[in-house]
């Protein structure tokens, strides 16, 4: 077995009702979420990258998930700016953030639905938000700057 593997499977434990992304609870990847749209990313010829509007659904191993944006996002009762439902698998971003911090929330909470789709169960709601967040930041990278071209 790989070692990413046999940490995922160390790691499996419950499932919360939701897998949210707080505006209260710091993280790392994601702690300058803001409204302001940072410049697209640059390629080496000097060209640039501008994102597209984020999708009415996005798809999965088992179904499409609904993709909401919603005003003044809340999930278990906290504020926040993304939430994954497993019981009703929809994906719902807060509407006040730029497109790229969309983008960035909506690259994380599709992890967050991956992840649940593939069985894996975490011990603490913490190890799961650092897997999304390392995740949607690479793929929100690539995506910036035209890879694959």
């Amino acid at each position: 077995m790989k070692p990413a593997a046999l940490f995922l499977l160390l790691a499996l434990c419950t499932v919360p009702t939701c897998a949210a992304f707080t505006s209260v609870r710091p993280h790392p990847t994601l702690a300058c979420l803001n409204t302001v749209d940072p410049p697209p990313g640059r390629m080496r010829d000097g060209s640039t990258v501008a994102l597209p509007p984020l999708p009415k659904w996005v798809p999965s191993v088992i179904d499409s998930v609904p993709v909401l944006i919603v005003k003044d996002l809340h999930c278990n009762g906290q504020k926040v700016v993304g939430c994954f439902t497993y019981a009703t698998r929809t994906i719902e971003i807060e509407d006040s953030m730029s497109s790229f911090n969309r983008w960035l929330v909506l690259r994380h909470e599709v992890v967050h639905s991956a992840l649940f789709d593939a069985g894996l169960r975490f011990k603490d709601a913490a190890s799961e938000d650092a897997v999304a967040d390392a995740i949607a930041a690479q793929q929100l990278v690539e995506m910036s700057r035209g890879w694959p071209r």
